[in-house]
């Protein structure tokens, strides 16, 4: 049941491997059926192995190229840098990418190429190779939320010494040092790459118009953005917000607006799924609005508070001087933990109340402590200047003037 084998040939240093599978008639034979998903089932145990088979081959046939790839997860690092590189190539995965899911030609790739950039991790890097060059502009800025090797559901990555990380500031260097088990070295403090466009009052103002010409019903309104972390199911619910949403609508005055966006890998479950109705958050009464599909830096530019629970979202708030509000009501319970003290480093008041009116008079009231804001900003993101495209660019470069 589903034999496979490589058809493998070699044609101007590229070799293409087919799988290939026995194909079965299944209509009404229960019995070819369970066998058939015993089989994948099997399948999808030996994917490993199957990809260790695949860079032998690379290997074997020293398919080894000059190729840059950028690997888009749910963040499309790509679209800040990509016209820099115009022979590159995008392939979208996650975490989970294998042979099932994805595109052999694209996994080939990925084994094949010199450089692979990428702003999050993928169980396929485990399959580089020593010489490959792999730059994680990490997707995060700061160092807050505790992750990597310091986080509970850390599943180790195989890293190199040609694994690069690119973080936001030079004094969070050594928690991103010890969280993806790297030397110092090799943690580049670059500066976020999405960060530049801040700088950029011509940009940020086209910004604001292009937001307000779609939603001109948003004008002369105080804004307040809710950007919470990702949340795992609980009962079949994504829960985010522990406030009666009906009451703070009712409570709000009619220049004032609530607008959410949920983490991106929420939005994925819920198109997935085919429903809106996996989470607790919802649209009320023109004054809570779901803006999942808009882009954050667009949200962020547009906001007057920022709302949070655990999302970094908010560090780059703060470049725009946005003051920012945390809500907190599970902190004690939260089991991914930080890299500062929550409660004494935050720039913004923490409401750990559950309470609807008492949210809002602490969004009403939210403003800038300068001295809190400068020292924060400088400690996680002192390296974003409006110039981290530009450094990150020229890093990419010295790898292939280096070739």
């Amino acid at each position: 049941m589903m034999k496979r084998f490589f058809n493998i040939y070699k044609d101007n240093n590229y070799i293409k491997i087919n799988l290939l599978f026995f194909k079965l008639t299944i209509k009404n034979n229960k019995y070819i059926i369970k066998k058939l998903e015993n089989e994948i089932n099997n399948y999808k145990e030996r994917n490993y192995s199957i990809l260790k088979e695949i860079k032998e081959f690379v290997s074997k046939y020293n398919l080894h190229t000059n190729k840059i790839i950028f690997f888009d997860t749910d963040i499309e690092i790509s679209k800040y840098i990509i016209n820099y590189f115009p022979n590159s190539k995008i392939i979208k995965g996650d975490f989970h990418f294998n042979i099932l899911n994805n595109n052999i030609n694209d996994i080939i790739d990925i084994l094949t190429a010199k450089i692979i950039v990428t702003s999050s991790e993928s169980s396929i890097f485990n399959y580089l190779f020593e010489d490959q060059i792999l730059i994680n502009i990490w997707h995060a800025s700061g160092a807050f939320k505790r992750f990597g090797k310091h986080s509970k559901s850390y599943n180790n990555t195989k890293v190199n010494k040609n694994h690069y990380v690119i973080t936001s500031s030079e004094k969070i260097i050594p928690f991103y040092a010890e969280a993806f088990e790297l030397p110092k070295d090799n943690i580049i403090p670059l500066g976020q790459i999405r960060t530049d466009i801040f700088f950029n009052k011509i940009y940020l103002e086209e910004l604001k118009k292009n937001f307000f010409n779609k939603y001109p019903n948003l004008r002369n309104k105080k804004i307040y953005l809710y950007v919470p972390t990702f949340r795992e199911k609980n009962n079949n619910i994504i829960s985010f917000f522990n406030f009666d949403l009906f009451k703070l609508s009712r409570l709000m005055n009619k220049d004032e607006v609530f607008l959410y966006k949920l983490h991106p890998a929420v939005i994925n479950i819920i198109d997935s799924n085919n429903t809106n109705t996996i989470t607790n958050l919802k649209e009320i009464n023109n004054n809570i609005l779901d803006m999942s599909n808009e882009d954050i830096m667009s949200l962020l530019v547009v906001s007057d508070v920022i709302l949070t629970d655990y999302s970094s979202a908010f560090m780059e708030g703060l470049l725009l001087n946005k003051p920012c509000v945390f809500t907190s009501n599970d902190i004690d319970e939260y089991e991914r933990g930080f890299y500062i003290n929550y409660r004494k480093d935050l720039p913004g008041e923490i409401v750990e109340s559950n309470k609807a009116k008492t949210l809002l008079t602490s969004l009403r009231k939210a403003s800038i402590n300068h001295k809190n804001y400068e020292k924060f900003k400088e400690y996680h993101l002192g390296s974003c200047d409006g110039h981290s495209i530009e450094r990150v660019v020229n890093f990419i470069k010295t790898f292939i003037d280096n070739n």
